[in-house]
């Protein structure tokens, strides 16, 4: 996986789209609201694909989801807060698991790391959000890409 790619998609969209948010409060440009959905979507189709690539990875083990039941819980209302505290936390666990079940010297993933990238996916605080996010799809995008070379 594109570690840049994925953090200037997702970091950036979210970036981009609280200053289109902003720009376009002032009275003067509300034609400016027309733009924020374009950055939501980038994003929202990157972290799609990062999420469905991150168990694929894994596939091989004993994973506690597919990668398609992965993705495609997130679009049920309201039941998509509790899957981003399986997809993420979970990931780690399984990941960890994985490491120790083919022998793969990687190093592990932090449970509390992608419980604050949950976390912070729901309650998007500018600028710390931004720098969860990016740590946490460096370690995501530095462990998929671990396993893949040992394959």
């Amino acid at each position: 996986m594109n570690k840049g790619l994925y953090i200037t998609a997702l970091v950036g969209g979210g970036i981009l789209t609280y200053i289109f948010v902003i720009i376009a409060m002032d009275p003067k440009t509300t034609e400016m609201m027309a733009a924020v959905p374009i950055p939501i979507l980038i994003a929202t189709i990157f972290h799609l694909m990062m999420v469905y690539k991150m168990w694929d990875s894994i596939r091989d083990g004993t994973p506690r989801m597919s990668p398609g039941k992965a993705v495609g819980f997130l679009f049920i209302p309201f039941f998509n807060i509790y899957w981003l505290f399986q997809i993420y936390p979970g990931f780690a666990t399984d990941y960890n698991r994985y490491l120790k079940e083919k022998n793969i010297p990687a190093a592990p993933l932090s449970h509390g790391l992608m419980t604050a990238m949950a976390v912070f996916i729901l309650f998007a605080v500018p600028i710390v959000n931004w720098i969860v996010q990016a740590v946490a799809i460096s370690k995501i995008c530095n462990a998929v890409n671990a396993v893949k070379r040992r394959r």
